[in-house]
């Protein structure tokens, strides 16, 4: 069966091992109201576990309602495989400026 970070919640996925979140899940969604949390995109930390925020939240939909609604509950969509005991290594890449001038080698 694949894990997919669509799959619908269960008490059985590895986020819910750790700390009591699944008591906190609304559909598909987990109030983290009551959590002492902190933001680092895309990763929640809570309880010293880190858990990842589903990629198809949008990261200014998310700092948008955290700095508008900061008292409301909080419901977010977290991967329910993906929990770390600290944050991963972020791969980084390259891209140019501006484009390449085709005609540099022929100087």
């Amino acid at each position: 069966m694949p894990m997919s970070n669509f799959d619908k919640y269960s008490i059985h996925q590895p986020i819910f091992e750790s700390i009591d979140l699944y008591e906190n899940v609304t559909d598909d969604l987990i109030n983290i109201s009551d959590k002492k949390y902190s933001i680092k995109w895309p990763y929640v930390s809570m309880n010293e576990r880190v858990f990842e925020i589903d990629s198809f939240l949008n990261y200014n939909t998310v700092n948008y309602i955290l700095d508008k609604h900061a008292d409301s509950h909080f419901l977010i969509r977290l991967h329910p495989y993906r929990i770390y005991d600290k944050i991963p290594f972020m791969i980084r890449g390259e891209a140019p400026i501006r484009p390449m001038n085709p005609t540099w080698l022929d100087n």
